[in-house]
């Protein structure tokens, strides 16, 4: 996640400045960062930022489900702009981009809008998902075909594409694992095979959820932001 918030960044500054000067040659222009979201994947987006050369980016906003939360966020980093409507931040004529740091349900809607009022997209992983549909039984994940929940997460998906496309806006996906050793070693290997994969298995030690909310039984749907 650390280095695709950083290479989207360095996309969008290069694309948006339209030179194929090096950064440091071009005509200054600071991109303005939108925050949707306040809480951890924010505060990490927030440190990227910090790391890039100072004046390519500000975030100047910040939007949040509770104004105690976007309060507390944007007081942490400097930023007097709060709000807890998503339209209010859209409107903004200084914000290029903006940056999508919410629980997994509502990314693929917030990335449409986004894109239907001429912002740039950075979204955290996972892109989307199927987060259910009224009558589903619960646990989804056990209970709803697989075919089901693929068909929807795919829905949400081309979503986004078609609006991303129509708009002309950038999208960058913060996905850390592309470049993990273990996912780099699997892609040369099926390249190399140049077989048919028939199975694949693969172990993962992970210390959990960094959020409180689904460790009190709730789930990723309902998680605020």
């Amino acid at each position: 996640m650390i280095l695709f918030v950083v290479v989207g960044i360095l996309l969008l500054a290069n694309k948006l400045k339209n030179n194929k000067k090096p950064l440091d040659q071009m005509t200054k222009k600071t991109l303005g960062i939108g925050m949707v979201g306040a809480r951890y994947g924010a505060r990490m987006h927030h440190a990227n930022y910090m790391s890039l050369t100072p004046g390519l980016v500000e975030i100047r906003g910040v939007c949040s489900l509770t104004q105690e939360s976007a309060a507390a966020y944007a007081k942490d980093i400097g930023v007097s702009f709060v709000t807890t409507n998503l339209d209010e931040l859209l409107a903004r004529e200084d914000i290029d981009v903006i940056d999508i740091c919410t629980p997994p349900a509502s990314h693929h809607e917030i990335a449409i809008k986004a894109a239907e009022a001429g912002k740039h997209i950075i979204m955290e992983k996972p892109l989307t998902g199927y987060f259910g549909d009224p009558g589903d039984p619960e646990p989804i994940g056990l209970h709803v075909a697989r075919s089901k929940m693929r068909a929807g997460a795919s829905k949400n998906a081309e979503a986004v594409r078609e609006a991303v496309r129509a708009n002309k806006v950038l999208f960058c996906y913060a996905e850390n694992w592309v470049y993990a050793p273990p996912i780099v070693k699997m892609r040369n290997l099926i390249a190399a095979s140049k077989g048919s994969v028939l199975e694949l298995r693969a172990e993962e030690n992970h210390s959990g959820s960094n959020s409180v909310f689904p460790k009190n039984g709730n789930t990723w749907a309902e998680e605020p932001y």
